[in-house]
């Protein structure tokens, strides 16, 4: 079976793109769900919560900063277990890649 997939094909690709192809290859339905939820957390953050961080005048609401940052942190640590979960997931389909299928 001819196999041409390789990480050029996905290097540029948005985060959207990125879950939706790994999704093809889990049954793990949880973590895909988990992984959009982290998507839209991370999209509000990057495109929309500094903007919330500013006051009518343009200036610092510290109030707003304060909870930006405590959702930096959390998205981190997140960002960290989702990556440990999707090696996990992978570890699971590495040896059919190599060897085959194995009966139990």
């Amino acid at each position: 079976m001819t196999f041409k997939l390789s990480g050029e094909d996905y290097e540029d690709a948005s985060l959207e793109r990125l879950i939706e192809g790994f999704r093809k290859f889990t049954n793990n339905d949880a973590l895909v769900t988990e992984l959009r939820k982290f998507k839209a957390e991370r999209n509000y953050l990057s495109h929309k919560g500094i903007a919330h961080c500013l006051d009518l005048m343009g200036d610092l609401d510290e109030s707003a900063a304060a909870d930006f940052k405590i959702r930096l942190h959390a998205i981190q640590a997140e960002a960290q277990r989702l990556e440990r979960a999707i090696h996990d997931e992978a570890a699971k389909y590495l040896g059919h890649l190599y060897f085959g299928e194995f009966p139990e």
